[in-house]
Formats: C-alpha cells, sequence, structure tokens
C-alpha cells in the first residue's frame, strides 16, 4: 500500500546549508489576530510568561499567547504623564520598567503598574535591580538611583567623577556600578562612595576596550591584548589557551550556558572557559567590518542574534553558521530595530505599521520534488547515525536525503521495481524491499541482491524489519 503524503524530517537530520526558510517559521500578528495597532516600538517579557508590546501611540498591550490586553493613560492612570511611546526594560527581580519618550517611568510587578518617575529626562539602560531599588545610566554617563519607601520612590541623579566619553557602564551582582574613566582606569559607584580601581602591573600598559557585565552580575574586560575576569580583587586572565597569545578585544557577548563570543582579532568566535570553540567566518565577511549594529545579544542556546542596515533579522549558530531572515521568508521588512527573545526561545519583533512579528524556530523539514526527491507517494522513512534519511517510495526508487539534496537510487534487477521499503540497522546497513527486486542490502556506497523475487516465492516485503534479519 502506498501513501500520498508530504515527508518531514526533524531539523537535526539536515545541514545548516540550508535556506533560512527552511530553519525557521515566521508568524506576523496582526488585526485579525486581535492586536488592533500595527505599529510595534518594542518588546520585552516578565517572568509569569506574559508577552509586552510598545506601541507608536502610546498604548501597552500584554499578550499571553491567545489574547491582546490593551492599557493606556485613559485606562491606565498609573501612567504617570502623557502617553509617548513606551520603551521597556526588564529588571533580573521580575519588575518590568516601562519608560516614556516624551518623559514618565511606570513599573509593573506581579502587583500591577505603579507611577514611579514624572521627570521628562528619560534614562538610556537599566544597569540593575532589586526589590526596592534600582539604578539606571543616561546618554550623558549620569546615573539615575532609585529606592522605594513607604511604596514612595525617591530619585537621585549621579554625575561620576572622570568618565570616558563612552564609559561602558554595568553593575555587579551586588549592584556596584562601573564605568571606565578618562585616564584607561575603571571606576566603581556605589552609594556610598566612588573608587578607581587600581589595575594589576600587568594591565597598566594595556587600553580597556570593553568593560562589560554577565547575568551572573560577573565583570569582564577585553583590552588591546587579552580577556579577563574578575576575580574578588583581582582580574583573571581568560584568554583561550587554544589560539592566539594576544586578543585586541573589540566586543563581547554572553549567550546561553558558559557561551562567551569574543570578537578580537578581526575574528568572531565562541569560547567556554579558555577554549576556541567555533568561530563565524561568515560574521567576519558581513559583519565585521561594521562599527554599529542595531542590537546584539545572545540566545539561550548559545547563538547570537544581530542586525544592521537593512539585512534584515540574522542569527549566528553556536558553529558559526550565519542564517539571514529577510522580506523573502515573510519579514514585513528589512530593517529590524530590536529582537526580544522569550523563554521557549522564540524572537519576537515588530515594525512601523508592520505588526507583531514571531520568529521560531522550524521543528520539522520537507523534503519535496525542490530537494530532488522523485517521487511525493512515499512508503517509508528511515534515519542512519550520519543524519542521511532514507525514503521508500511507490515508484521503487529510494531517497537518499543528505545535506539538503535528494539523490534517487534505483534497485538492482531486470524487473521495474515498484513500491520500495528501506530501512537502517544498527550497524549502518540499509536494507531494502521492493516489487521485482526482491531483498536488497545497501553497504559501502554498493546495492547487493539478499533474495530476488522468484526466490522469495513471487512476493515481496511489504516491511523491513533489519533488527530481526540481521544477526
Amino acid at each position: 500500500m502506498s501513501y500520498a503524503c508530504l515527508v518531514l524530517v526533524p531539523a537535526g537530520f539536515a545541514d545548516d546549508t540550508n535556506a533560512a526558510a527552511q530553519d525557521y517559521i515566521i508568524k506576523v500578528f496582526g488585526a485579525d489576530d486581535g492586536l488592533t495597532e500595527g505599529s510595534v516600538t518594542d518588546v520585552a517579557q516578565t517572568p509569569e510568561g506574559y508577552l509586552w508590546i510598545g506601541t507608536l501611540f502610546g498604548s501597552v498591550l500584554r499578550f499571553d499567547g491567545t489574547r491582546f490586553v490593551s492599557y493606556d493613560s485613559a485606562s491606565t492612570p498609573e501612567f504617570s504623564l502623557k502617553w509617548g511611546v513606551p520603551r521597556f526594560m526588564p529588571g533580573n527581580d521580575g519588575t518590568l520598567w516601562i519608560c516614556m519618550y516624551d518623559g514618565g517611568m511606570t513599573a509593573w510587578d506581579q502587583h500591577g503598574f505603579h507611577p514611579v518617575l514624572t521627570s521628562t529626562n528619560q534614562p538610556d539602560r537599566l544597569l540593575w535591580s532589586t526589590p526596592g531599588a534600582a539604578t539606571f545610566v543616561y546618554l550623558d554617563g549620569r546615573l539615575l538611583a532609585g529606592k522605594k519607601t513607604n511604596e514612595q520612590w525617591s530619585w537621585q541623579t549621579v554625575s561620576l567623577p572622570a568618565p570616558a566619553a563612552s564609559g561602558q557602564h554595568c553593575a555587579d551582582a551586588g549592584g556596584r556600578i562601573w564605568y571606565l574613566q578618562a585616564s584607561n582606569q575603571i571606576g566603581i559607584w556605589s552609594e556610598q562612595e566612588t573608587v578607581t580601581l587600581p589595575l594589576a602591573p600587568g594591565f597598566k600598559d594595556q587600553a580597556i576596550k570593553v568593560l562589560t557585565a554577565d547575568k551572573l552580575g560577573r565583570i569582564w574586560i577585553g583590552t588591546d591584548k587579552m580577556l579577563a575576569i574578575w576575580q574578588t580583587n583581582h582580574f583573571e586572565i581568560m584568554t583561550p589557551t587554544n589560539g592566539e597569545a594576544e586578543l585586541n578585544v573589540k566586543r563581547i557577548v554572553f549567550s546561553g550556558g558558559d557561551n562567551l563570543w569574543v570578537e578580537a582579532n578581526g575574528k568572531m568566535r565562541r569560547c567556554v572557559g579558555r577554549q576556541w570553540c567555533a568561530e563565524s567566518s561568515d560574521w567576519n565577511i558581513e559583519l565585521g567590518r561594521r562599527q554599529s549594529l542595531r542590537f546584539l545579544h545572545g540566545d539561550a542556546e548559545g547563538g547570537l542574534w544581530t542586525s544592521a542596515g537593512d539585512l534584515g533579522l540574522i542569527h549566528i549558530a553556536t558553529d558559526g553558521g550565519l542564517r539571514q531572515l529577510t522580506t523573502r521568508d515573510g519579514l514585513p521588512s528589512n530593517t529590524i530595530r530590536f529582537a526580544c527573545e522569550d523563554h521557549e526561545g522564540n524572537i519576537w519583533t515588530g515594525y512601523e505599521r508592520g505588526g507583531l512579528v514571531q520568529v521560531r524556530r522550524r521543528l520539522f523539514r520537507s523534503i519535496g520534488r525542490n530537494e530532488g526527491l522523485s517521487d511525493s507517494l512515499v512508503n517509508t522513512v528511515s534515519g542512519d547515525t550520519n543524519g542521511v534519511v532514507w525514503i521508500g517510495t511507490h515508484s521503487g526508487e529510494v531517497g537518499r536525503y543528505e545535506n539538503g539534496v535528494c539523490t534517487n537510487l534505483v534497485l538492482p534487477g531486470r524487473a521495474r521495481a515498484q513500491d520500495s521499503s528501506a530501512a537502517v540497522a544498527p550497524d549502518g546497513r540499509v536494507w531494502i524491499g521492493a516489487q521485482g527486486a526482491g531483498l536488497v542490502v545497501y553497504e559501502g556506497g554498493r546495492m547487493r541482491t539478499i533474495a530476488t523475487q522468484a526466490q522469495l516465492q513471487g512476493g515481496q516485503p511489504q516491511a523491513v524489519y533489519p533488527r530481526l534479519l540481521v544477526p
């Protein structure tokens, strides 16, 4: 019996050279899905799973995966000033800080919305937060530090001493703010004081290029010679040992697990501990020369997401391979200004007049005539340990799918084979049965007939069970 079907193969069987559309599914949410405002300016997720969407006309939408709930200045008195375009700053403590371009800031937590600030000077980034305290940084390098007492927030603006033009402010696990000073030194601010960190003699002749903190609040630096992490009272060298002795660091990006991406010496590489694990040659060619990226952040699997210019949405996989999603794949536009990863690994973005977009990993890939499969009537599918998929078809040919391409094998015998079935044995041999061909084994790149149609007394194997046939 034959079956008319579309063959679906788990993504792990296919090679990464396939088109990006084979790797991801893009869904655009619009009015038909309940998204009442089509211009999306920001997306964030809070720990309980809600997705929050900011819109061009000032509303905040909450999405639970099924329906959108809208909040605006008319329905939500906790929004302290007239609505502008909202930006979201999620805190590690689960608080969502909602900032407006025309001023004002509102916080959301499990108890609801709370007005926290009415100033028209909006901070640029959230550096650190804990229940009852938060620290932001302005574009000019000043800090905005707040404390909550009796449900009321009080704020102070802090001008740090001797900041560099690009202070690269970040926070450690204790809430201390680290920043670069103009003298190529590091300043550390706390509520009590600001101190200048004395660097060890081995670092004094080096230029600090990157200062950043990982998700655990550990402080990292990249200089023109090395990579290092702060350990209690000193910087410990973390330059990988299986590469160059010196690194001129340009970027440091943290992704899932212990994965660290470092752009240095003209290369973008992933390391774990002190070992290089992968290099993105595509990054070196396409993105390494670009000084300005719209965003760049790691994902939970250890890869990177980014965008630049009108290149669309770009993913760097853990092996360094580059995937580029554009309007050809279903995006409303190739200009991507932000991206947010949710708890399930889906990527969300949005556009002005383009709606809300979800990008999720495709679990299955189709194999059909575009990949070279000769027959759409399929009897059996079996995969071997090398990722090759074997397909028995109504026409009798056996499809061998590898690296995105299907090769069709003709079975031996005088009679034209029909209705083939194929199965891979534990030892790697492929057993094939078909009308007109009998029983055939594929091994070492060659086919060998085990039993002819006549030897099978005119019958044919309707199904092949290699575990029973192979000793």
